[in-house]
């Protein structure tokens, strides 16, 4: 991935120059996750390359996503594109232009900090040396983000968000659960599926987030907290749908260990986790079924 000078050459630095204008015209409060939902074009901050088309008699419109479980076939399950209040948009066209603005800002603050923690180290990095290379001021970066460190989970509410739906909509599908594990892991697989598909769509610089991620003990352990509250939304849903808590909490487990398995097989790549996904829980249903014909 390169990690050259994308401010400078992002629409010939007039991006740049408007998402400064944006962060310090725009004064409604500090970015959420919605506006991860974005990316400047140049680096795949655009409208969704890859969109699914909604079910029979529903309109983009009137559903917030739509997910694909894995059971049924490879994981596509993928926000259909950006959102406005909830609202999935077709083009950029149909989203506020205050809203594009803080979504280029928020995309040139993230670009920005990642190419330094790159270059320099994410200890060595400030507040306002990434404020510097967006070319804003430190008050718009902290509209944005409480700190440095969050920068480098941008993209986890939405991430969440894609998640905990699809896990919903595939335990309601096939509850009541009880002590089914294999009811319980096709439940987290549904869910893997979706961040995966929300992580290949949306996510930038993963691998480098990573390597940051895994040589600071303190990102380390902010990251293990984010990973711990996916697990426990698994266990909560699971159990709502009538799984017991021995069975959900089993299946949350080896659904986490298959994520990080494919994490760690494909060197953080987004475009190659949904395939080393499917790849690992392939795996695991035939060593089972082995285990289960002994």
């Amino acid at each position: 991935m390169e990690v050259g000078a994308v401010a400078q050459e992002r629409q010939g630095g007039g991006a740049s120059e408007a998402a400064a204008r944006a962060g310090e015209e725009d004064g409604s409060g500090r970015g959420d996750g919605s506006h991860g939902l974005l990316r400047p074009c140049e680096r795949g901050w655009g409208t969704s390359r890859r969109r699914i088309d909604p079910p029979a008699g529903k309109s983009v419109l009137d559903t917030k996503r739509y997910s694909i479980p894995l059971w049924i076939g490879y994981p596509v399950a993928r926000y259909p594109g950006p959102m406005d209040n909830g609202k999935p948009l077709s083009s950029d066209d149909e989203i506020p232009l205050r809203e594009r603005k803080r979504l280029r800002t928020r995309g040139a603050l993230i670009d920005a900090a990642m190419e330094l923690f790159v270059e320099h180290g994410f200890e060595a990095v400030t507040v306002t040396d990434i404020a510097r290379r967006a070319e804003v001021g430190r008050t718009t970066f902290f509209r944005y983000f409480t700190d440095k460190q969050e920068v480098l989970f941008a993209d986890e509410e939405q991430h969440r968000e894609a998640f905990v739906s699809a896990v919903d909509d595939a335990a309601a599908a096939l509850a009541p659960i009880g002590d089914s594990l294999d009811r319980a892991l096709d439940v987290g697989r549904a869910g893997l599926s979706a961040l995966v598909g929300s992580i290949a769509e949306y996510t930038t610089w993963l691998a480098e987030r990573e390597r940051l991620i895994n040589g600071d003990p303190a990102l380390l352990a902010r990251s293990l907290l984010k990973q711990r509250a996916y697990a426990a939304a698994a266990i909560d849903v699971l159990q709502r749908h009538g799984a017991d808590r021995e069975t959900a909490v089993l299946a949350a487990a080896v659904c986490q260990a298959c994520y990080e398995t494919a994490v760690a097989l494909t060197d953080a790549e987004p475009d190659r986790l949904p395939g080393a996904m499917v790849a690992t829980f392939e795996r695991l249903s035939a060593r089972r079924a082995n285990v289960r014909d002994d």
